[in-house]
């Protein structure tokens, strides 16, 4: 993994990665983990992305983003009823071109394994089990809540992610009507398990594990057309982002996302929590058809202040617009040109850019007419300062 510096935007790396048929073309993917109850740690952490308002709902233009939260919404003895019934809201609302997507947690099955009798219509119980699926993925990227094992990846094989989901929605309905039976196939607790049939390895060390299965496990992994797996449920003490470096899975690459957003985890020995960053901005790119990994924005408590920055000169630029469209709109293009020749070339360049977004992707609320004449002012302002020079 190549670590890429001189990013405005916080700590990005960047990934030459295996093509893997999917769509559409040029997607954002945002990624959050275990939140554990805690709907302003989702909030927060999506809204540092500039996707969402300060209300948390979706923002005007919002285009070709997908969220993915993977797993433990909520804690599994006291579910927070707000955080499931925001992440669906964010679901139900998402724009055309994206989609939130969000998988369940040990936390999420062990809440359904330990309540008993038929669930009540708008249940917490419901609430999960129509609207958490197990696996996510993504080009070459799986998306899952844990570590996965041996076991998992030869179900995936044989079954598929589609199908592999869809066994464990019937497992999650039948656990509705009190029978957990099938439910048990997907839960962290050794008792409820046949030798090896547990999702995620925790019999032994991550390490001894993999020294023993990593060889055959990567070998799945590159047979299902995967080299990344981001995943979350192992809490990184120090409040940043984990890659895990297996040297018997040299071609795959782990992203470890959880670092304790969470004000209301409970929490293990020698753990801490109230971090407040902790999310990954995954673009992903398409090339003849194909998606690659172009390059990952990690979020934390080390990068976020540089990433808020950034935000605040983005909405300043986009402020400064609504003004140059609003200047022509009542008093035309005498006033807008006075204005622009009175900026300096540094003003103009991030007005340019700015411009140019609007153009390619008109909103309803933006005068189309008064982009292109701004645009053509700026530019020609820009060409007479140069020449300048």
């Amino acid at each position: 993994m190549e670590k890429i510096q001189g990013y405005d935007t916080g700590e990005m790396y960047n990934f030459s990665s295996e093509m893997k048929e999917t769509a559409p073309s040029k997607v954002e993917v945002i990624a959050i983990t275990d939140t554990h109850n805690d709907c302003e740690a989702i909030v927060r952490n999506l809204r540092i992305h500039d996707i969402i308002d300060e209300q948390g709902e979706w923002k005007e233009g919002v285009k070709n983003v997908r969220v993915i939260h993977t797993g433990d919404v909520v804690n599994k003895t006291n579910p927070d009823r707000k955080s499931l019934e925001y992440i669906i809201h964010l679901k139900e609302t998402a724009p055309a071109d994206c989609s939130v997507e969000v998988l369940a947690g040990n936390h999420e099955i062990e809440y359904l394994m330990n309540s008993s009798g038929v669930a009540e219509e708008g249940s917490e119980r419901k609430m999960i089990a129509g609207n958490m699926t197990f696996l996510g993925e993504d080009g070459p990227i799986l998306y899952v809540h844990g570590h996965p094992s041996r076991t998992l990846l030869k179900k995936i094989l044989s079954k598929g992610v589609i199908g592999f989901n869809e066994q464990f929605k019937e497992a999650m309905n039948e656990s509705l009507s009190g029978n957990n039976e099938k439910l048990k196939r997907f839960s962290f607790k050794k008792k409820d398990l046949k030798k090896d049939e547990k999702p995620y390895q925790k019999k032994v060390t991550l390490e001894d594990y993999y020294k023993v299965h990593g060889p055959e496990i990567q070998r799945m992994l590159l047979k299902l057309g995967y080299r990344f797996v981001v995943h979350g449920h192992a809490s990184q003490q120090g409040g940043v982002q984990k890659t895990d470096e297996f040297p018997e899975m040299p071609e795959i690459t782990f992203i470890n996302n959880d670092v304790s957003v969470s004000q209301y985890k409970k929490l293990e020995p020698g753990e801490t929590a109230g971090n407040k960053w902790g999310s990954l901005k995954i673009t992903m790119a398409n090339a003849n058809g194909k998606s690659a990994v172009e390059e990952i924005m990690v979020v934390n408590k080390d990068t976020h202040e540089e990433i808020e920055k950034n935000m605040r000169r983005k909405g300043a630029v986009e402020d400064q617009i609504d003004l140059l469209i609003e200047d022509f709109s009542r008093n035309g293009e005498d006033s807008l040109s006075v204005k622009i020749e009175g900026m300096s070339r540094e003003d103009l360049l991030p007005l340019a850019i700015g411009v140019q977004k609007y153009l390619d992707e008109p909103l309803k609320e933006k005068s189309y007419a008064g982009l292109v004449v701004a645009y053509g002012m700026i530019c020609a302002r820009l060409e007479m300062l140069d020449e300048e020079k």
